[in-house]
């Protein structure tokens, strides 16, 4: 079988299971959305999103980058035939990933949570589940890593479920459950205790599958990976910098702007998911496969395969951005109630921003999974520093749409630089195109 074919069949194999199971995610993830918006009032959901943000920056600093190094290390070794030295990866890739949690954790519930949540946020009502939201920040750091390692050894129907879609799927029962039983008024800090229980369930199953798969990979206790943690680092910081410029937002709509404002644009964050949903399912696949490529020294051999992919994935996206561009208010309205449509606007913008995402391909993947990291960093913090500047200068004067059309011209000024680094350095386009198209679906599987 050519390599092209071997490498389509993969994609569409994996592609399967990353279309079900982002299917179920994004589904459980917009249940979830639309049953805490009619079990709390628009001010405690807007505290929820600004909670959940925090623990989603707790979660980047706990990783410490290893989610994505998993990824390109275990399947760099398994397409070069090393298959013991997965299981060291594996193992030290958690050893880290337990200790920094828990560091991170307990430094957010002794140290910064109150500071953060009374003096910077002006969110004290957060401070009395600061317990529940270090916990959580746990749980979703060994989610996530189990979920990438799972993708390293092209495991994507595990890797996708270990994605959200477990953990949305418990928390939509538990809050629809809530929902229709007379149980009286359900608090935020009944759902943060509902959130964290999901997510710890999800990773300690995810924990036991992981185990079940990796005896077949030998004990690899005479390989130690080399520079794991030193390569982690600056991808730790280049997703934090994403964290920042996603997340600032709320942030700083929390800390200048009403409560109100930080639900309304993040119910629009929520939705613009669906934009890139397609190239999500994507990403779940590309990725190890550009790191196997690249140690076989074969990755110029995939690129008409990663542009099909960017092109196919441009349609949906294409779709959804036409429906919310002429039916803005009507999604709102009926996924979150009619105080919600006055987010139309920013729905538009930042669903703009994410076609274009999706349109310029996996080029700061391709970058990630060849060991360009730093370039990566390097971009990362000056569109966090950009979207934090301009961000600030908007919001007294222009609110939540000011904010969402600097987050929207950060996201695209980014993508085209990476595009452009991706082609220097690999030789390689990812942006949508057609070319080879013929070859790819012609190909044998």
């Amino acid at each position: 079988m050519s390599n092209i074919s071997l490498s389509v069949q993969r994609v569409r194999k994996g592609g399967f299971w990353a279309i079900v199971g982002k299917v179920v995610a994004v589904a459980f993830g917009f249940s979830v959305s639309a049953l805490l918006a009619r079990l709390l009032d628009i001010d405690d959901l807007g505290l929820y999103f600004l909670a959940f943000s925090v623990v989603s920056a707790g979660v980047i600093l706990g990783q410490i980058g290893l989610d994505r190094t998993a990824v390109r290390q275990i399947a760099a070794a398994v397409g070069v035939g090393e298959n013991e030295h997965c299981t060291a990866i594996v193992r030290t890739v958690l050893k880290w990933g337990v200790f920094s949690s828990l560091f991170v954790a307990v430094a957010f519930y002794f140290l910064v949570g109150e500071w953060l949540f009374v003096e910077v946020l002006n969110a004290n009502v957060l401070a009395s589940s600061i317990f529940w939201l270090a916990l959580w920040v746990i749980f979703l750091v060994l989610e996530s890593l189990v979920a990438n390692i799972f993708r390293g050894f092209h495991d994507i129907k595990w890797a996708v479920s270990f994605s959200g879609a477990i953990r949305s799927g418990i928390l939509t029962l538990a809050l629809f459950f809530l929902w229709v039983m007379p149980f009286g008024n359900v608090n935020l800090h009944d759902i943060f205790i509902l959130s964290v229980c999901s997510g710890g369930i999800s990773a300690l199953v995810g924990l036991f599958c992981l185990r079940r798969k990796i005896s077949q990979y030998g004990d690899g206790r005479n390989y130690v990976p080399d520079k794991l943690i030193r390569s982690s680092l600056p991808m730790m910081v280049y997703t934090a910098m994403l964290y920042v410029v996603a997340q600032s937002n709320i942030w700083i709509l929390g800390g200048f702007a009403t409560k109100e404002d930080v639900a309304l644009y993040g119910v629009a964050m929520r939705l613009v998911l669906l934009v890139g949903v397609s190239t999500s399912i994507v990403n779940a696949v590309i990725p190890p496969l550009i790191s196997e490529k690249y140690a076989q020294g074969e990755l110029k051999s995939i690129e008409p395969l990663i542009r099909v992919a960017t092109t196919l994935c441009g349609l949906p996206a294409i779709a959804v951005l036409l429906i919310y561009i002429f039916g803005a208010n009507w999604v709102l309205e009926t996924v979150y109630g009619s105080p919600y449509k006055e987010a139309s606007l920013v729905l538009m913008v930042l669903s703009f921003g994410e076609l274009i995402k999706v349109l310029t391909g996996p080029c700061s993947i391709a970058l990630n999974m060849t060991g360009h990291q730093v370039k990566l960093m390097k971009l990362g913090m000056a569109r966090a520093l950009a979207s934090i500047v301009l961000s600030l200068i908007v919001v007294g004067e222009h609110g939540i749409l000011g904010v969402a059309g600097v987050y929207m011209v950060c996201l695209v000024l980014s993508d085209a630089v990476s595009l452009s680094l991706a082609k220097k350095h690999l030789g390689v386009w990812t942006i949508a195109g057609v070319k080879g198209m013929n070859q790819v679906l012609a190909a044998k599987v």
